[in-house]
């Protein structure tokens, strides 16, 4: 008898170069940075740091924090060319609805039904909702290896028979916290990260979230788009 194997089935991304794998994979081939000074909320010192912000509006919705929203576009990309369903998510992160616990600190606001968002969970509550996914709900955060981590998990589950479709990656936002908190340990640097560079000088923060739809089968399904093989 063979042994399940997972297949990428989906994949989805929101990030700097905007909304979709197509236009990622545009900015990757042609070699172009996404990094523009930060916009996404006021800062005291000018000019501000680069930043990989998302290019144009995201949906308004200002119940919803910013990393819900990101998350659920790039999960709405994932699921759009297949009709597989996630029987679970697996979502990595770090902030979780922190853009709109600030707001609710900076104005000083009662409001309950924003409270509900501030949980480190609540991403993948509100994206099991919006998918009408009844399974399992895993929230991974383990700094900068959640997403990975994530997709490890999924990949085990599809492998012991836990779940057959799992939805896995990672979301995150750019917010006051992890902005300021880097650019306060003096990490962020002016001209934007140069990763392996003899000259690097720092990070730069960003914002964004990407899914795979990974599928459980012993033989690859209609449009599967490759296999995954190990994760670590």
């Amino acid at each position: 008898m063979k042994g399940i194997r997972a297949f990428v089935c989906g994949a989805g991304i929101v990030d700097a170069a905007g909304i979709g794998l197509e236009k990622t994979w545009e900015a990757l081939r042609s070699g172009r940075s996404c990094l523009r000074p930060l916009s996404v909320f006021p800062v005291s010192h000018r000019p501000a740091l680069p930043a990989g912000e998302l290019s144009g509006a995201l949906p308004p919705d200002e119940a919803v924090p910013r990393t819900h929203v990101l998350a659920l576009l790039a999960a709405r990309e994932t699921l759009s060319a297949t009709p597989l369903l996630p029987e679970a998510i697996v979502l990595g992160g770090t902030t979780g609805g922190i853009s709109t616990t600030e707001t609710l600190i900076r104005s000083g606001e009662v409001r309950p039904d924003h409270y509900r968002y501030h949980a480190l969970g609540s991403v993948a509550t509100y994206l099991a909702r919006a998918l009408n996914c009844r399974g399992p709900l895993i929230t991974v955060s383990t700094a900068c290896s959640s997403g990975a981590v994530a997709i490890k998990i999924a990949l085990e589950m599809i492998r012991r028979g836990q779940a057959r479709v799992v939805l896995a990656g990672g979301a995150d936002a750019l917010s006051r916290l992890n902005y300021f908190g880097f650019h306060s340990l003096q990490l962020i640097d002016p001209a934007g990260a140069r990763p392996f560079d003899l000259h690097r000088r720092g990070l730069t923060v960003a914002e964004g979230a990407a899914f795979l739809l990974l599928a459980g089968a012993e033989e690859p399904p209609k449009g599967a788009m490759a296999e995954l093989v190990g994760a670590g």
